[in-house]
């Protein structure tokens, strides 16, 4: 479930009541907040379920779907909005996969329902992407892996998903989180096998 609070986190209030998970929240334009569910599928157990993004205001009313219910592929996930362009970027995948990621999709935040368009990458490309970051610039970084590889922050070519500078974070990591910062810096969260994702201690 979703849940919000004030900026003093004095008051929780719980925004989702879904049967399945809710994560991933990322902010509208609009006010509204789109994020990942779980959905059920007419049959199978929950781990068959579909993946798809939904919105719901930050008072809990008006949840509505927003893009891929129950529309292959079947998984979509980290929905991430960007600032100077009409897109809510996202990963999209046919099947599960151990570490997360898929291809790099958008839609429109003002049309999601007609604006679908999957970014082709190089040809061939068997990677994954992971956690889209749009950039102040227009631009995209995006954690990605090839089979045989470990995930990295790059800068993606937001109309063909090829990627471009590569900022590293692969360092015995699994994968790294990019979060784009004022200064033109790139922070890089890290998942080392077996241990929890912690940040580095110092960002500045």
């Amino acid at each position: 479930a979703l849940y919000g609070t004030d900026v003093q986190g004095a008051v929780v209030h719980r925004l989702t009541f879904g049967p399945q998970s809710d994560f991933s929240p990322a902010i509208l334009p609009t006010g509204a907040v789109v994020f990942s569910s779980w959905q059920p599928t007419e049959h199978g157990p929950a781990s068959d379920s579909a993946m798809a993004l939904l919105t719901v205001n930050i008072d809990g009313t008006d949840l509505m779907p927003f893009a891929g219910n129950h529309e292959p592929p079947p998984y979509k996930d980290m929905p991430a909005v960007a600032a100077t362009v009409d897109r809510v970027y996202f990963v999209e995948s046919d099947r599960r996969v151990w570490l997360g990621g898929g291809a790099l999709a958008y839609v429109s935040w003002r049309q999601p329902f007609h604006s679908h368009t999957t970014l082709p990458g190089g040809a061939g490309d068997p990677g994954w992407f992971h956690s889209p970051r749009p950039l102040p610039d227009g631009g995209l970084l995006a954690s990605y892996r090839r089979p045989d590889s470990v995930f990295a922050v790059y800068r993606i070519d937001p109309e063909s998903g090829r990627q471009g500078l590569d900022f590293g974070f692969r360092d015995g990591t699994l994968h790294g989180q990019p979060t784009p910062v004022r200064g033109g810096q790139v922070l890089g969260d890290r998942d080392e096998i077996g241990e929890r994702r912690e940040r580095p201690a110092d960002h500045r």
